[in-house]
C-alpha cells in the first residue's frame, strides 16, 4: 500500500516541534534539524529538507551522523534534480 503524498501526519509534527516550550533552547540541537529536515523530505519539500540537514551536519560533532545527514542532503539534491526535470 503506498501512503499519500505528501504524507498526512507531516504538518501535525512541524506545528508539533513549534509549539514546543522553550524550543529556543533546542536551536543548538542537531537532532532538531534532523526531525524537521525528515518532515521536510515527508511533505515533498525537499530544498527546505536539505537546508535543515545541513543545518544538523554543522551541529554535530560525531563523525557518523555527519556521515548520514550528509547522505540524507544528497537524497534531497538528487530529489530536487529529479523534480526539475
Amino acid at each position: 500500500m503506498r501512503l499519500p503524498w505528501p504524507r498526512p501526519w507531516t504538518l501535525a509534527g512541524l506545528t508539533a516541534v513549534d509549539a514546543i516550550r522553550n524550543r529556543t533552547e533546542l536551536d543548538s540541537y542537531y537532532l532538531l534539524y534532523a526531525v524537521l529536515g525528515d518532515l521536510e523530505v515527508c511533505r515533498g519539500n525537499f530544498p527546505a529538507a536539505a537546508d535543515y540537514f545541513r543545518q544538523s551536519v554543522e551541529l554535530t560533532e560525531v563523525e557518523s551522523e555527519q556521515v548520514f545527514l550528509s547522505r540524507r542532503i544528497e537524497e534531497c539534491e538528487e530529489r530536487v534534480g529529479v523534480q526539475m526535470r
